[in-house]
């Protein structure tokens, strides 16, 4: 089967592209792929004509056709060929806030058209699709997550460190790493931190008496290593498109604790530690102390999450993709 991606301008840099990474990876063990990264961003009409001129010189005329995400409109460039759109979010719409012509453009060339014209619409969740069905009434859209775990993501041992180790991954405003901070203020433990940290929230964790590091910047085998150190992996976000970490903890045999929203509670599965109300902080503390304290429920987490891990499988992910396209 032929299989060309196109993907949004950032290329390698791109999360949207890092998502579909290991799944395109897979791919090209049984198939014939391309890649493709439009090479202008921006919203404005130029540049979304440029793009769409782009991809139909490249359009595959015989096999598939994948955007993978941001320039929905890029669809239009598919007109007679196989198409196949992954939709992650709706914030084309959310941040069209320069008035009710950008809200109409936004919607025409970023859901309505796009949805319309292509063969098969993918949501990366189902909280995704409840977004994107909210602005275009259709029967198109469907649940296919490309995010998989990556193969450097393997179980291991956890590793007895004194104090525990709790590990959260980014810190900005939704990430809700104050409540973290404020949650572990008078319990003996150690707080890693992975992107910068703001001044404030240094300061803040600093005046609580927090024993923390901050790690700005990690490579992927930094990251698995913080993994591996850490006891507890804490999620508690307030919104996320998906939330990898979750997975990726999981992954290595790491209790995780996570936000009871969506998408997070659907991405950690049944039997999760969720929080009610993610900004509560004294929750969020017995939620840790539980696990330190108690090993079966601890041990009962990790196995509930390398069971549900499973279907974030990319051999799992890859086969249905492939399904998929053989469909249309």
């Amino acid at each position: 089967m032929e299989i060309t991606f196109f993907h949004w301008a950032y290329g390698a840099d791109s999360s949207l592209k890092r998502s579909f990474a290991p799944l395109i990876t897979e791919l090209k063990k049984e198939h014939e792929v391309k890649e493709y990264s439009v090479p202008y961003d921006g919203g404005n009409p130029v540049n979304l004509i440029r793009n769409i001129v782009y991809v139909y010189k490249r359009r595959n005329r015989t096999g598939i056709n994948h955007v993978t995400g941001d320039i929905h409109y890029c669809i239009l460039g598919l007109i007679r060929v196989k198409s196949v759109l992954t939709i992650h979010d709706d914030y084309a719409m959310t941040q069209a806030k320069r008035g009710w012509l950008d809200k109409v453009y936004k919607w025409l060339f970023w859901l309505y058209l796009p949805i319309r014209m292509a063969d098969r619409v993918l949501c990366i969740s189902p909280v995704a699709k409840d977004a994107i069905d909210k602005w275009v009434r259709n029967n198109k859209t469907e649940v296919l997550y490309p995010h998989s775990i990556e193969s450097n993501y393997v179980y291991s041992e956890k590793q007895d460190a004194h104090p525990p180790i709790l590990l959260q991954i980014g810190t900005a405003p939704h990430k809700n790493l104050e409540t973290t901070l404020l949650a572990i203020k008078d319990l003996n433990v150690s707080l890693h931190v992975v992107r910068p940290m703001t001044s404030e929230q240094v300061a803040m964790a600093k005046k609580l008496g927090i024993d923390f590091t901050n790690y700005e910047c990690l490579n992927d085998e930094e990251l698995v290593g913080e993994y591996k150190k850490s006891s507890i992996v804490l999620f508690p976000s307030l919104k996320e498109g998906f939330g990898m970490p979750i997975m990726e903890a999981q992954a290595m045999g790491r209790a995780v604790i996570t936000s009871d929203l969506q998408p997070m509670s659907w991405v950690a599965g049944k039997n999760a530690i969720l929080l009610k109300c993610p900004q509560d902080a004294d929750e969020l503390k017995e939620k840790i102390v539980n696990l330190l304290e108690d090993a079966a429920l601890y041990n009962e987490t990790v196995k509930a999450g390398l069971k549900n891990v499973e279907r974030f499988q990319v051999e799992n992910i890859a086969k249905r993709f492939v399904e998929l396209y053989k469909s249309i």
